[in-house]
């Protein structure tokens, strides 16, 4: 139950709560379940955060600006792999957090009115960013943009969310960043043979 007549804030059990939660069930996860396991009214969830996606782009914002900051101190620029493979890689370790993350970023990508749009925007901008440097140091080919190769990128998180538990192997548990770097060295690489 809610707790009543204590003088709390309630913001920061409610982000604690909600980032188990979405980490738990993903993004879909019930804000009533949220209230309840932060241990504060519905009312007082929903006047700090109108919206589930208000909830969890402030849960994003600061894994975000830890994305912003590899940029601007080159980070994933000295990756032993290039430059455009570090970035989407942490990109998609980023997407990783909560399941159904990659398909918000895709809808954003997609759809003009959704309230992903300027987060999807902001990551293509970052892309178009790498794409620049590994162009300037010769590691990428002209004719790639950074709309499409992120589309690419998020493609292969929310594909492994998608089929992961059809797999033949009998294995039940999510897609990981291992499974993902290597669907991406193959897309990155391409198919024939050199």
């Amino acid at each position: 139950m809610p707790e009543v007549g204590r003088n709390r804030t309630g913001t920061d059990e409610i982000l604690e709560a909600a980032n188990r939660i979405f980490a738990r069930d993903g993004l879909g996860a019930s804000m009533r379940e949220i209230a309840r396991e932060a241990r504060v009214a519905d009312a007082v969830l929903y006047r700090r955060f109108p919206t589930r996606d208000d909830l969890v782009f402030r849960l994003l914002a600061d894994d975000e600006r830890k994305l912003r900051l590899q940029i601007e101190e080159g980070t994933t620029l000295g990756h032993p792999e290039g430059i455009l493979f570090g970035w989407l890689s942490e990109v998609n370790r980023f997407l990783l957090r909560y399941r159904g993350l990659a398909e918000a970023v895709l809808r954003g990508l997609s759809t003009p009115d959704s309230p992903w749009k300027p987060f999807a925007t902001h990551l293509v901008d970052l892309t178009r960013q790498h794409i620049e440097r590994a162009r300037s140091n010769g590691s990428c080919r002209p004719g790639i943009w950074p709309r499409e190769m992120l589309i690419i990128s998020v493609s292969l998180v929310w594909a492994g969310e998608c089929v992961r538990p059809f797999w033949e192997d009998g294995v039940r548990e999510p897609v990981n960043d291992a499974e993902i770097d290597r669907w991406l060295r193959l897309v990155l690489a391409g198919f024939e043979q050199p």
